[in-house]
């Protein structure tokens, strides 16, 4: 009696659809860079109104292209004064979101990356101290298996803020996507829970 052992990757079948594509085969991220917000004043939340990189036309089917967001890089301001003598602390605050917000409110579900600068700091004749803070920070949107968050809004918003600071400051940021198809009901999903 003989028998065959036929290797597993023989008998698989590929799926039509890539698992982490989505099907749109945008296997490779790519970075988008946001423009620079500068604050209105000092320590005054500005938010600044940014189209999304990704076409609004129907695809193949009923499937519509939306942004898979996977990394958030922030590069949020230095502060422009030296520590108090008695010790100081100073914010420096970006977030992302699918609307329009007042405020940093990293608890609202609309927010879906968030950066905080903190540095504390004193200066005096017997000793004094500083936090150093390394920029860019990256938020990872991911699940860990390499899908990210979806956006289907026409629009992302960023709001920064600072706390401590003499004057207006400018933050940085740039994300990291790729395209992905989405079946038109959750498309319509999606949009209706992001505004």
């Amino acid at each position: 009696m003989c028998f065959f052992i036929i290797p597993l990757f023989l008998t698989m079948k590929r799926s039509k659809k890539d698992q982490l594509t989505g099907g749109t085969g945008d296997v490779s991220p790519q970075y988008f860079a946001l423009p620079s917000n500068s604050l209105s004043a000092a320590n005054t939340y500005t938010e600044g109104t940014i189209p999304t990189p990704v076409p609004r036309s129907k695809t193949q089917g009923d499937s519509i292209t939306v942004m898979e967001i996977l990394k958030v890089f922030f590069n949020n301001p230095e502060p422009d004064s030296n520590p108090g003598a008695a010790g100081s602390l100073v914010t420096a605050s970006a977030q992302l979101s699918t609307s329009s917000l007042s405020s940093s409110a990293l608890g609202n579900v609309k927010v879906f990356a968030f950066c905080e600068k903190v540095v504390r700091g004193a200066f005096t004749a017997g000793g004094s101290y500083a936090a150093e803070i390394m920029d860019p920070y990256c938020f990872d949107c991911t699940d860990g298996a390499g899908h990210g968050i979806l956006v289907a809004t026409d629009n992302i918003f960023y709001g920064c803020t600072t706390a401590g600071f003499t004057a207006a400051a400018a933050f940085n940021a740039r994300i990291l996507y790729r395209m992905k198809n989405v079946t038109l009901a959750e498309y319509i999903g999606i949009v209706q829970s992001q505004q």
